[in-house]
């Protein structure tokens, strides 16, 4: 397994992911996950797409 040190909010959205991929092996307090490690690379990509989808961009910068 992986130990995943998070703030809150990205451990929110792990934790919804974990409802359809059960990767979360223990839930160990408000900001570390100790995770199967197989899925450590779709996590990151998922985390990056959601905090992209909800940044604000202003156009033209």
């Amino acid at each position: 397994g992986v130990l995943i040190e998070c703030d809150t909010t990205a451990k929110q959205v792990l934790k919804k992911l974990n409802n359809d991929y059960h990767f979360i092996i223990a839930d160990l307090d408000d900001t570390h996950l100790f995770v199967n490690g197989d899925y450590v690379a779709m996590l990151k990509a998922e985390l990056d797409r959601v905090i992209n989808e909800n940044t604000f961009k202003i156009e033209g910068i």
